[in-house]
This record gives structure tokens, C-alpha cells and sequence, in this order.
């Protein structure tokens, strides 16, 4: 009987060890992605979506109101950025994009210069300007895309 126990501790952590070595998650990774994950590149991706949303749009307060979008998706809602008033594309997928990736990486920074254009476009007085702005935010997405 004492022999048996051994053994079937070992049969029962069979299952585990087999998942970690073929890159299964961790428990630690499993329990944070159960308390809410962060999938920054679905952050990115709304973001860029909305930003071309704003660029096609002919009235300039769809123009701003796509890139408040925007800028919700990469500050996040602690943000003293984020515009409650404006709808959260991003909610649920992390803290925003900005947030969520290396302060220090190209990554990060391709995500501030969207900002700073986004914001921009709040400025503007003529949907061509502000599409202006989107299109140039649109890039620096789509940079920040490629080095995730």
C-alpha cells in the first residue's frame, strides 16, 4: 500500500508536467488570464480599426469621436486621458495598449506618437484635418503592430 501512494502522486502530476513541456501556460499565467487578461495586440488592432474608421468618415465629429476611440484603447480607463463620456472599444482586453507593453520598447513609442496624433485631431475644425491626423495614426499602428 505505502508503495502505492508514491505512484499515484506521480500518475496524477503526469498530466501537468506533460502540458508544461509541450507550453502549456503556467498556473501563475492561467490565474492571471482568469482574473482579466491582456491581449495587446487585440488592443492594437481595435485602436487601428477605429483610427480607419475615423479616416473614412466625411463629418468631423465622427472623425474625433473615432479617435476618442482610439485613444481609450491605448491609455486605458485610469488614464487621465480617457474620455468616460466615449465609448471603451478596448474594455476588457487589458489596461491599455500603452499600459500593457515595455515603456522602453518601439512598440511604445509608435503608441505615443498615435496618441499625440489622435489628440491632435481633437483640434482640428474640418473632417480633413482631422483625417489627416488618423491616417497618420494609422501608420504608427501599424508599425506598432509589427513589433509585437
Amino acid at each position: 500500500m505505502r508503495r502505492s501512494i508514491p505512484l499515484l502522486a506521480a500518475l496524477c502530476t503526469l498530466p501537468l508536467t506533460a502540458a508544461l513541456a509541450a507550453g502549456a501556460p503556467s498556473a501563475s499565467t492561467a490565474m492571471s488570464s482568469s482574473m482579466g487578461s491582456t491581449d495587446v495586440n487585440k488592443e492594437i488592432s481595435t485602436a487601428l480599426t477605429h483610427a480607419q474608421m475615423a479616416a473614412a468618415s466625411g463629418d468631423v465629429k465622427m472623425v474625433q469621436q473615432h479617435m476618442h476611440h482610439v485613444v481609450n484603447c491605448l491609455v486605458g480607463d485610469k488614464s487621465p486621458d480617457f474620455d468616460a463620456a466615449e465609448e471603451n472599444p478596448c474594455k476588457g482586453m487589458g489596461t491599455g495598449a500603452m499600459n500593457d507593453v515595455d515603456s522602453k520598447s518601439k512598440q511604445h513609442k509608435y503608441l505615443d506618437k498615435a496618441l499625440s496624433e489622435a489628440k491632435e485631431a481633437f483640434k482640428k475644425k474640418d473632417a480633413k484635418g482631422a483625417q489627416s491626423e488618423a491616417k497618420e495614426a494609422i501608420k504608427d499602428l501599424q508599425d506598432a503592430q509589427k513589433k509585437s
